[in-house]
């Protein structure tokens, strides 16, 4: 979610540019339409963010939701070779290096779907204590 164009690409980042784009044709029509509304060298905030949702079965009252995000900035020029989609033009808050520059164990560690997993096996856990000391 790019702040700076109200959200987009959103959930639909895998389409972005169409719905068999390729990466870098998504990157490119984001970085052409940051461009266009991008006032001198101002940062452009963005975020990842995933969403787990765990259900017990199809007709749970009470899903488990759990939510991360990875807060950033979107750079100019791709950098990086590791990672998909939008990586090589995410700078992480606080880092140097782009999400494509960064290695698998520090996304891992970071990203928002690492956010996003601890947090639901926090939640799961929790429910469980419920559970167990309910009995």
């Amino acid at each position: 979610m790019v702040d700076l164009l109200r959200g987009k690409p959103g959930v639909h980042s895998s389409r972005y540019a169409g719905e068999y784009a390729t990466d870098e044709e998504n990157r490119n029509l984001l970085l052409d339409q940051v461009k266009a509304k991008r006032r001198a060298e101002e940062p452009v905030y963005a975020s990842f963010v995933a969403i787990l949702v765990f259900l017990e079965h199809a007709d749970d009252a009470r899903p488990i939701i759990a939510e991360g995000s990875w807060q950033g900035s979107i750079i100019d020029d791709p950098r990086g070779e590791h990672g998909f989609g939008y990586d090589p033009l995410f700078l992480p808050l606080d880092s140097d290096f782009t999400a494509a520059e960064l290695g698998p164990s520090v996304k891992n560690r970071d990203s928002h779907r690492a956010k996003a997993a601890r947090k639901l096996m926090s939640l799961l856990s929790d429910r469980a204590l419920q559970r167990s000391t309910a009995n």
